[in-house]
């Protein structure tokens, strides 16, 4: 019975799934093809998540960045800046006197020059307020210490009828020790007050050229924003009348979140460096074609306060020597036909038959005229480094900054 009914039931099962078979082979068709990469239409537009990305890293090395490289376009990228500028702003007070690319880095290791300078002046003064004090108080100690002996001296001479020489002794042992501690304390104060104005005018000499630096990075940074502005904006609207659609999207995500876009431009203007704007052959090209940052002005303007504070009065010598080079009168030259007239002999023959007297008056006539004939000696003009300190040198610290960049890679 059981064999019977399953006969029918799998004989049925069996037809279902046949037919079933026979239907879906009929209606099969062919899968399309997967796109490849070339076959994506947003494989050639750029990601303006990565163009942010790269802004990000070149506002991070502006502030943290503990390096300095010889090439300028490590230090500063998409600013133009080339290697003579970037050794300049290295090297340079008034660009800034770069040690580290990073803001935070380069304000730590610049230590507050001006507080520094003002106060190793201060300790100056106080040096030379004590120098003097003593050297005042000495004198005084040595008067006090010696007018007993002084007195016996004019006590004797009163005893020997020398009356007035006995009383000039004891002025003198009053006098001159009292004339000497004010001398001291004369050049004292002569020396802070000359000193503090000699600074004082350097500073003030110093704050056109810092005046100088920032209305450079504010004038010059708005007109380099504006003509990147224009330029992009030229350049997406002419992709855009081209049918470039590509060409329209990668500009304006560029220009907009990318770091050769206005994003690395404000920050090259902000606290990189700044942007160079033509060609720099010579340290003469670079304020005709460098537009410093606020961060160079503010870097620039401490350094060259800095400097100023360093100025020192010109000694009492260095006066004199310029007074007297300035006071020396200036040499007539000696014209070419009046030497010729006394070097000139007509006839050599008859020198040797002129007679002794005749002689005797060539020669006293050479020796009259032989000083005009002479050449004055030059004088020497003095030159401002007799009359000023040696400049700066250059720091040159740049193997060590190099290999703190490599420990910090490793």
């Amino acid at each position: 019975m059981l064999i019977s009914l399953r006969s029918p039931l799998v004989a049925g099962t069996a037809a279902v799934i046949g037919a079933g078979s026979i239907a879906f082979t009929g209606a099969q068709h062919p899968l399309p093809a997967l796109p490849t990469s070339a076959n994506v239409a947003l494989a050639g537009f750029n990601n303006p998540v990565e163009q942010l990305l790269g802004t990000l890293e070149v506002g991070q090395n502006y502030l943290f960045g503990t390096y300095y490289d010889s090439l300028g376009a490590v230090n500063w990228p998409f600013a133009g800046i080339g290697d003579l500028l970037n050794d300049a702003l290295y090297n340079e007070y008034s660009l800034g006197y770069y040690s580290f690319v990073g803001l935070l880095p380069q304000f730590t290791n610049q230590a507050s020059p001006i507080i520094r300078q003002l106060t190793t002046n201060l300790y100056t003064y106080i040096n030379a307020a004590l120098d003097g004090t003593i050297a005042a108080v000495s004198e005084l100690s040595a008067g006090v210490w010696n007018y007993p002996s002084e007195a016996i001296n004019a006590l004797e001479l009163a005893l020997n009828g020398q009356i007035g020489e006995a009383i000039t002794v004891l002025v003198d042992a009053v006098v001159d020790p009292i004339a000497a501690a004010g001398a001291a304390v004369f050049d004292t104060v002569a020396f802070v007050v000359t000193d503090f104005l000699a600074k004082t005018i350097a500073v003030l000499e110093v704050i056109p050229q810092n005046l100088t630096l920032f209305a450079g990075a504010a004038i010059g940074g708005v007109t380099v924003l504006a003509e990147r502005s224009v330029e992009i904006a030229t350049a997406w609207l002419n992709a855009l009348g081209a049918g470039d659609w590509e060409g329209a999207w990668n500009t304006a995500v560029d220009g907009l979140f990318g770091p050769s876009g206005l994003p690395g431009t404000v920050l090259n203007l902000t606290i990189g460096a700044g942007v160079q704007t033509g060609p720099i052959a010579t340290e003469a090209d670079i304020p005709e074609n460098f537009v410093p940052s606020f961060r160079t002005a503010i870097q620039g303007t401490i350094w060259n306060t800095q400097e100023a504070l360093t100025a020192v009065a010109p000694t009492a010598a260095a006066v004199a020597s310029a007074a007297a080079v300035a006071e020396v009168p200036a040499v007539e030259p000696v014209e070419v036909g009046e030497v010729a007239e006394v070097a000139e002999v007509s006839e050599p023959a008859k020198v040797a038959e002129v007679s002794e007297p005749a002689e005797k008056a060539v020669a006293e006539s050479a020796d009259t005229t032989a000083p005009a004939a002479a050449a004055p000696e030059p004088v020497e003009a003095a030159t401002g480094a007799e009359a000023e300190a040696d400049p700066k040198p250059a720091r040159s610290h740049r193997g060590g900054k190099r290999a703190a960049k490599a420990a910090a890679a490793g």
